[in-house]
């Protein structure tokens, strides 16, 4: 059997392997393969040198060479298509991943090949273009939202990232096969001395100083930083002395900037890259975990963040509401409503000893046995019907 991964991830290349900017581990690939099968990863070439291995055991790379703007699709279609005919008529089945510019030529040609295919709906095909940072993504995002909405409603088999959030906006055609399931999961069970020493510490806190904290690559503007920065001034000037700590790789200087244009660069700490087995110690460390994107699936830092009981403030972007009760969530770009969730927090322990409460124990709904389990199922039902279906052979 043959499977067909399609996302439009860039990925590189170095020494016959390849590697993914952290969106597409190996492990996570694991998930489309069974016994004595082989996979077929298709993405977008880059030239940057990502670090995130993506190659697994019987697995082979198709990079699209004609496409790594978002308008390509439209410029260069003909050849994309061409492409992707090429590849799939390769495979016994095809996992399509979305948003993805893809959508629109990879299903009508698994139909017509008689292929089943399974769609993974990650995020809003919306938000990805119009946060894209371009006029031209801004143009192109009304026509990527109809055809990720097309393309869901069509397909056989589809599983959301999220409880609610991407069901609701797009919805599924009757007699699908669908599940619930967050591409987002915990390495392990966390242990329930967590929650003890987080109340503790809060019980013990002193003093107006803390500090609060993000994740992710600082390079990424729909990440929100600039919101935070604007609502850390607010904070500050309310008599509070709160530090920003921001965790990940990318280039600093937008954010930085930023910082000294609003006179708060002395309250802003970037900490860098982190090894992945020091990032509980960076979570434990902090007093309020925020992420005000603009763009989500199901974000894994905020799960995290709360599976170490850390009160946690989000925007609404894609699933992220669906994690946090409503008074701890704004509207992307809202700053004035992050500061005065911030300031609600640090003026009220018993308000913080609820949140890290209630998010440690909303985090169990992303172990790792809890969610396997569903997406194992799921997939299962699907290759089986492969195993089952007759398709064109004479192509």
């Amino acid at each position: 059997m043959k499977i067909c991964f399609i996302s439009d991830h860039p990925f590189s290349e170095r020494d016959g392997n390849y590697y993914s900017g952290g969106g597409v581990p190996a492990d996570m690939l694991y998930r489309y393969v069974r016994e004595n099968s082989q996979l077929i990863v298709v993405g977008r070439r880059t030239e940057k040198q990502n670090k995130t291995l993506s190659s697994i055991t019987n697995s082979t790379f198709h990079l699209l060479e004609n496409y790594s703007k978002p308008w390509d699709l439209y410029l260069k279609r003909g050849r994309i298509k061409k492409e992707f005919y090429e590849v799939i008529k390769q495979a016994d089945g095809v996992v399509l991943r979305v948003p993805s510019g893809f959508a629109k030529i990879v299903l009508p040609i698994c139909r017509e090949l008689e292929i089943p295919c399974a769609i993974e709906v990650c995020g809003s095909a919306f938000d990805s273009l119009w946060n894209y940072g371009s006029l031209a993504g801004k143009l192109l995002a009304p026509f990527s939202e109809r055809s990720c909405k097309e393309t869901v409603k069509e397909a056989d088999y589809v599983l959301y990232v999220s409880q609610r959030d991407l069901q609701e906006e797009y919805p599924h055609k009757e007699g699908a096969v669908t599940v619930a399931c967050s591409n987002v999961a915990l390495d392990s069970d966390i242990k329930r001395d967590v929650i003890e020493e987080r109340l503790r510490k809060i019980d013990e806190h002193l003093g107006n100083s803390y500090t609060i904290g993000q994740i992710g690559n600082l390079a990424v503007k729909y990440k929100g930083y600039s919101v935070t920065l604007k609502a850390l001034k607010i904070v500050n000037a309310a008599g509070y002395d709160v530090r920003y700590e921001i965790v990940g790789g990318g280039d600093a200087n937008e954010v930085i900037k930023e910082a000294k244009k609003l006179k708060i660069e002395e309250k802003v700490v970037i900490r860098g890259r982190m090894k992945h087995e020091e990032i509980p110690m960076f979570l434990q460390d902090i007093d309020i975990y925020v992420h005000p994107s603009f763009q989500e699936g199901v974000p894994r830092v905020v799960v995290e963040a709360m599976s170490y009981a850390v009160p946690c403030i989000a925007s609404k972007a894609g699933g992220t509401g669906e994690l946090l009760p409503e008074e701890w969530i704004h509207k992307p770009g809202d700053y004035r409503k992050l500061a005065a969730d911030i300031l609600r927090m640090l003026g009220d322990k018993r308000r913080l000893k609820d949140a890290a409460t209630a998010n440690f124990e909303k985090a169990r709904e992303y172990y790792p046995d809890v969610l396997n389990t569903r997406r194992t199922n799921y997939y299962d039902l699907f290759f089986k019907n492969i195993s089952s279906h007759d398709r064109k052979k004479n192509i």
